[in-house]
């Protein structure tokens, strides 16, 4: 009996402590949330830094280099998973010089978003971080960004100017029925899977690299795509061209894998 007694004083000392933890991670962690401004920010108060999140944003927004809390003035370096996600109303977005990390879904489904230019430290977009934002016209991307994740412009039927010339990756459906790209220059080696499918606008494409590793269903349903230079070594085309009604010439290395003339639609106009 004593022996249960001393194991059950145990466990609630243990359960107790744990409460106590839990209370006070959760306490700081809802601390660590402040609005100011009409901005609500979270607050790393060790590395001294903040990340803008989620919130009713609308119109012309200008986001500060710097928020002052708890007389301390932290520089903003993120914005925050789906921190701009659904802001319908949101029309423009002035981001801060210092800005390092955009999180997923930043400014997913902004239907009124028209322009944006993209900070210098920036390194990569994630995933849907543009997805469905159909009256953004114009992007900046500045030299320092690489990557473009997973459906990052998917579905920006109005997207007509982007520079990809320092663009390494391209992720899947990067850029799928970005139905106003009328003409890229290409400076990636390696992509993921639809890259530019169902881009019905695009006419002509010019990779500006002698080598890709793949392409994987890249420009699959781009019927008005007409003249592509492809890259001198190429290792994979997999179903590269399927549904390019218009496509009048290409000339495919000797040594490609995998290529598939036959899901051309009008194979007879492809040359060598």
């Amino acid at each position: 009996m004593k022996h249960y007694l001393l194991i059950t004083s145990f466990r609630l000392r243990v359960m107790l402590i744990m409460s106590l933890l839990f209370l006070k991670v959760m306490t700081s962690f809802s601390a660590s949330y402040q609005v100011v401004n009409g901005f609500r920010y979270s607050v790393d108060t060790q590395a001294k830094v903040a990340t803008l999140e989620s919130y009713d944003y609308s119109g012309d927004i200008v986001i500060p280099d710097s928020v002052l809390i708890d007389s301390y003035q932290y520089p903003v370096v993120a914005l925050g998973k789906e921190c701009f996600k659904d802001c319908i109303d949101l029309t423009s977005v002035t981001l801060p010089s210092g800005l390092k990390t955009l999180g997923e879904s930043c400014f997913e489904n902004d239907s009124m978003l028209q322009t944006i230019c993209i900070p210098n430290n920036v390194g990569m977009l994630p995933k849907n971080c543009f997805q469905n934002c159909k009256n953004l016209t114009t992007v900046e991307l500045p030299s320092s960004i690489s990557y473009l994740d997973d459906y990052c412009f998917s579905s920006c039927s109005s997207l007509s100017n982007i520079s990809l010339e320092n663009i390494y990756y391209i992720g899947s459906d990067c850029f799928s029925n970005c139905n106003s790209l009328k003409e890229l220059s290409i400076y990636a080696y390696n992509f993921g899977f639809g890259s530019f499918s169902d881009c019905k606008g695009l006419k002509s494409v010019v990779f500006l690299r002698d080598q890709v590793y793949g392409l994987y269903s890249t420009f699959y349903g781009c019927s008005n795509l007409e003249n592509i230079v492809l890259p001198k070594r190429m290792s994979v085309l997999d179903n590269t061209f399927f549904g390019c009604k218009k496509l009048k010439s290409i000339h495919i290395p000797d040594d490609v894998y995998g290529t598939q003339l036959s899901q051309v639609n009008n194979p007879r106009h492809i040359g060598a």
